[in-house]
């Protein structure tokens, strides 16, 4: 019997919809925060809610000038809303941004090729699993993929496919828009998809209409606007010492990775970060698609065969993906710094890519009706509610049984996959088989799981072994490594100062009370090197509850 209600429809849509919705919420609802990301940006957003750094942000009391504020102020307005701070709350952000990206995907492979293609490539997304982590990890990369995929999409709508029912010109609204947050996320970098993409199209397509139309006053102050009141709001706190530091040596150090920071002004937190090779955003695909990666080059090469014997429009939307997921990739393998995010907003194109060529060899332009077995189609739909609902009953369960038993659980589905495939049923395969990766993913991203998994990462025991031997008296860390710079303070719900000299281990202290320092060992070895330590400090060496040694050490009052 086939499944004749399962069409492309409101209905069927509903139904998708709450299962990507229930599979987004598993995965946020645990309190460690994991080094080095988590922890710094969640305290960032604490420090702009308790002190109110909406323009500029700051970390340890001290201004952090490598990205604008519009994440924190959007994970601070969570805490508000949810009138604590809490990691749940900071993690909302990240999964409603994961939302916003699948939704961009939606509506682009919606109107491209119908609704069946565009809930495939909906949930190819939603498995990929580097975008699975980001969308439930502390990190603004992905407002940065969510802003600049709703940008390229809404140019893509403009290009190909205008509404009837809004202006066209409005597209170029949303396009400056969602390009002014993400330049608001993370700075000129943010925008480097956006300007890449829709440039390198319109040159190569030699379309000057678009930058006739997108240069309008309306449209460019739709950019301009907020970006310019920012950056005058941030001159205005910091003077050319921030915009040096944001424009110049954050954006063009790291770039070069070499440091242009000014002798007279001096901050703390630029991290040029690693550097790569030129080939490290080739040697992580297979970490980013997960499984998907296998059919990356039979689309390509379906892609290539379409661009010879296809219409013009199908060539130029085709030749618009292939920019979307190769360009940026390739232009940013030249800067020595490189990180698995910095390329998620053409994570959308592949799932775009992969998710056409298998509607293409599967459907073949026919519908789905008549194609999915009901019985399949339903346990496809309902193995993902079912384990999201065992990921939240076992919350708190040991991890080993817990994985013995829903990986044993969901092991039973295998041989019927294998089944599917034997017999070339090929569309209930693919159904199980995305039910069954979704399915992995909630299981591996149950708090005891990842707890098990990263526990060198969380410094939560740390946090609450400093929080008891300090109590009220004032904390102050040297030289602090991110994950300990935002989780102490983090974790102690208050202010923790930082210092990174020396020199000013004697200021701080010094005077009556009793003051506390937290460092590492190494760092404890540079101060006595530099004359700094004095014969009254305590030091006491904590439990070995991070990867690095850490140490208390006191004024002695």
């Amino acid at each position: 019997m086939r499944l004749r209600v399962f069409r492309a429809g409101t209905g069927i849509s509903i139904l998708l919809a709450v299962v990507v919705l229930t599979a987004m919420s598993t995965g946020v609802d645990y309190f460690c925060l994991w080094g080095p990301d988590e922890p710094r940006e969640a305290e960032i957003a604490r420090e702009t809610l308790e002190d109110g750094h909406w323009i500029t942000p700051h970390l340890c009391g001290l201004p952090f000038l490598e990205k604008p504020p519009l994440y924190y102020n959007l994970v601070a307005l969570s805490y508000a809303l949810n009138g604590k701070v809490t990691s749940t709350s900071a993690r909302v952000v990240s999964v409603l941004m994961g939302l916003v990206m699948l939704a961009a995907t939606l509506v682009l492979v919606y109107r491209w090729k119908g609704l069946e293609a565009a809930w495939l490539a909906t949930f190819v997304l939603m498995t990929m699993p580097k975008f699975w982590r980001y969308s439930h990890w502390i990190l603004l990369d992905i407002a940065v993929g969510a802003f600049c995929s709703l940008a390229i999409v809404s140019f893509a709508l403009w290009r190909f496919w205008p509404p009837r029912t809004i202006p066209r010109q409005s597209l170029l609204y949303l396009l400056a828009f969602f390009s002014a947050c993400a330049f608001l996320t993370k700075g000129t970098i943010a925008v480097f998809h956006v300007v890449v993409v829709v440039g390198a199209f319109c040159v190569v397509e030699r379309r000057g209409e678009f930058f006739r139309s997108a240069f309008r006053p309306a449209v460019t102050g739709t950019f301009l606007v907020p970006v310019a009141l920012w950056v005058f709001l941030f001159y205005r706190d910091g003077g050319l010492g921030y915009l040096h530091e944001h424009f110049v040596n954050n954006t063009l150090g790291r770039f070069l990775h070499v440091p242009f920071a000014l002798q007279e002004v001096r901050f703390h937190h630029t991290d040029l970060g690693n550097k790569e090779s030129w080939s490290f955003y080739l040697e992580v695909l297979p970490e980013i698609l997960g499984p998907w990666l296998l059919f990356l080059p039979f689309a390509l090469f379906e892609m290539a065969k379409e661009m010879r014997s296809g219409s013009g429009e199908t060539r130029k939307f085709f030749l618009f993906l292939l920019i979307w997921a190769f360009v940026p990739p390739i232009l940013l393998s030249i800067p020595a710094i490189k990180e698995r995010s910095y390329i998620l907003p053409s994570y959308t194109a592949y799932a775009v890519m992969v998710a056409y060529y298998l509607h293409k060899k599967l459907f073949d332009g026919k519908p789905l009706e008549g194609r999915l077995t009901k019985g399949v189609g339903l346990a496809a739909v309902g193995m993902i509610p079912v384990f999201a609902a065992l990921h939240f009953a076992f919350f708190h369960a040991d991890p080993v049984r817990y994985l013995w038993a829903t990986l044993g659980l969901l092991s039973l589905t295998l041989p019927a996959a294998a089944r599917l495939l034997f017999r070339k049923r090929f569309v209930d395969g693919l159904c199980l088989g995305i039910a069954i990766l979704t399915s992995v993913h909630i299981i591996l991203y149950t708090p005891n799981v990842l707890y098990m998994t990263k526990k060198e990462r969380c410094y939560l025991t740390l946090a609450q072994v400093v929080s008891r031997e300090v109590g009220d008296h004032p904390l102050y860390l040297y030289r602090p490594k991110d994950h300990v710079r935002g989780s102490i303070p983090f974790y102690r719900d208050r202010p923790v100062r930082e210092i990174n000299r020396p020199e000013e281990v004697a200021g701080v202290l010094s005077g009556p009370g009793k003051k506390f320092l937290l460092l590492s060992k190494t760092s404890m070895g540079e101060i006595r090197r530099e004359g700094a330590w004095r014969q009254e400090y305590l030091a006491q060496f904590l439990p070995d509850v991070a990867p690095d040694v850490y140490v208390l050490v006191s004024n002695g009052n």
